[in-house]
């Protein structure tokens, strides 16, 4: 972590995973550092903002594994099925996290640090933290948590270690202009400069299988490649980036984390085999094109795509669409002179056909109304925004809303965000839950009818207002569903068989059903036209005379 770091404030951000599809407002905010947990196949995420780590899987679902009570955290570090936390300043700290259990075993102190960062472990039981403001590195045991100084000889603000385990020395680089890589020979923590990085302020280290190094330069927002020996000049291997920090190497799927700090996501990147989409979600029929690329192989014979929906392709960059509602994986295979290498995407394309709906009723005035609200999705949900207007003659006044024996019912928050009667809108938000992928009543919302007229509607739709819009939020990405609209209709008086309209055809079918034997009306109440409780000859009477001796108008009550 940077010193100048320090003092800034940091608003809520949000993550995206290769493997994932968008962006999202998530538990992310701050990423300092990643590393990849074999045992439990997740990412833990260091978030400098909350003082929490995040795992995330390789589903995209977030979780939080430790929280710091008493502040920040920097950089982390795994051994075994024990996770080292650097904590808190004045002093830094250190948290050991049981993996296994996700609980704390220990935290403790170093007194004289003002901060701590980067961490590594040596194959002798030893770990390694570094201290950027004091230009020191701390050794700890790692059986009885004993520390002391280690190497007092590094240049400013170090940022991150690195144990190399074939040379048993320490990498470390720095946070400057031009920043040093530097040995730190073990034992002793004598210090020798290996090359210094004509980009400087690099803020992590990693190791790929073939030995290569990864550092990631903050300022540039760029990842760069040297060679096991640091014989040649670094190559640059990624960027756009924003502000990378303490990055990780995933050896399982050989991919680099890198977590960017300002720009709120972790990046994975694919060393070997890699690729990407102009576009990762959207409406069906959906049309991606996909980009590939090779870090460490110039030469590639030959690329092989799996779309995840049963077609395939083949070329370096290809064309596919989508036509059914989903979420796909994409794998990409490789052939080159040094061997075949994959990379796979999973949950990465995700075509929508998902929608929200709001039914078409019929009401009675005066009456208090259940109406329910409809929404297909094709991936979880872990939050809904649902903005309701409702205005018109048919007069609606919000009373409530009730989840009860709906699919959001096991939501651990459901709230009203805002609402006004007079402009006909509320606006209701459910979160902290998992709304699998299906279809049914989301949530029931609760009318007064308060107009009083006979043959008129209100309109129900789902559009935004006031910063609220209709939202589904995946566990990477939000999005837009496909709204369909409904109403709320008070029916015609003197419509006998439910065509929302009153005419001689009223009439016919209401001779037909008295005298012949026909189907009775469609709603009592609009067909008892002289309120007299009952309905008879003198309906009929009543409708002829309106329409063809001017008499009065049909007169219904709820």
């Amino acid at each position: 972590m940077k010193q100048a770091r320090l003092t800034i404030f940091f608003t809520a951000l949000i993550i995206l995973f290769a493997f994932a599809l968008g962006w999202t407002q998530s538990l992310i905010d701050g990423s300092e550092c990643v590393s990849y947990d074999n045992v439990k196949k997740r990412y833990l995420i260091s978030c400098w903002s909350t003082g929490q780590i995040v795992a995330v899987d390789t589903n995209g679902y977030e979780s939080v594994v430790w929280e710091n009570p008493t502040g920040s955290i920097v950089s982390h570090h795994i051994v075994g099925n024990r996770f080292f936390v650097a904590t808190d300043f004045n002093p830094g700290g250190v948290a050991v996290i049981d993996l296994d259990a996700d609980t704390l075993i220990t935290k403790f102190y170093i007194p004289g640090a003002t901060q701590l960062d980067g961490m590594t472990s040596d194959t002798s039981g030893n770990l390694y933290v570094v201290a950027p403001n004091n230009a020191r590195i701390y050794k700890i045991n790692l059986a009885t948590y004993a520390f002391s100084i280690f190497s007092i000889a590094l240049a400013p603000f170090t940022q991150d270690l690195l144990f190399d385990t074939v040379l048993n020395k320490i990498i470390a680089v720095g946070y400057s202009a031009n920043a040093p890589i530097q040995y730190v020979n073990i034992p002793g923590g004598s210090v020798t400069t290996i090359v210094n990085n004509p980009y400087g302020f690099m803020d992590g280290i990693a190791r790929d299988n073939e030995g290569n190094y990864y550092v990631s330069c903050y300022t540039e927002g760029k990842i760069y490649r040297y060679d096991p020996a640091f014989t040649n000049p670094p190559t640059e291997v990624s960027s756009g980036h924003t502000n990378p920090a303490n990055i990780g190497f995933d050896p399982v799927n050989n991919l680099l984390l890198v977590p960017n700090f300002n720009g709120g996501r972790v990046d994975l990147v694919g060393i070997h085999a890699d690729f990407k989409a102009d576009i990762t979600h959207g409406n069906i029929p959906l049309t991606v094109n996909f980009t590939s690329r090779s870090i460490n192989h110039p030469t590639v014979d030959s690329w092989n795509w799996d779309f995840g929906d049963g077609q395939t392709g083949s070329g370096q960059n290809v064309s596919h669409t989508y036509n059914a509602a989903g979420l796909y994986r994409v794998v990409l295979d490789i052939v080159t002179p040094e061997g075949n290498f994959q990379r796979r995407r999973h949950n990465y394309i995700f075509a929508l056909a998902d929608t929200i709906t709001a039914p078409d009723l019929g009401v009675m005035p005066g009456a208090v109304v259940e109406i329910p609200i409809y929404a297909r999705n094709t991936a979880p949900l872990k939050k809904i925004v649902l903005p309701f207007n409702y205005y018109g003659p048919a007069g609606l006044y919000y009373d409530s809303f009730s989840t009860a024996g709906c699919r959001t019912d096991l939501f651990g928050s459901k709230t009203r965000g805002y609402m006004d009667n007079d402009e006909g809108q509320v606006s209701l938000i459910f979160e902290n839950g998992w709304l699998e992928p299906g279809s049914g009543p989301i949530v029931k919302l609760y009318f007064t009818v308060t107009g009083s007229d006979w043959g008129v509607q209100s309109d129900l739709t789902l559009e935004g207002f006031l910063g609220y819009w209709p939202t589904f939020t995946w566990c990477t990405f939000n999005y837009s569903p496909y709204l369909i609209e409904g109403r709320v209709r008070i029916p015609v008086c003197g419509d006998t068989n439910g065509d929302e309209k009153y005419d001689i055809l009223d009439i016919i079918y209401l001779i037909n059903h008295k005298f012949k034997g026909g189907p009775a009306p469609v709603l009592t109440v609009t067909a008892d036209v002289n309120s007299d409780g009952k309905i008879d000859i003198l309906d009929i009477l009543y409708l002829i005379n309106n329409k063809f001796k001017s008499g009065p108008e049909p007169y219904c009550t709820a």
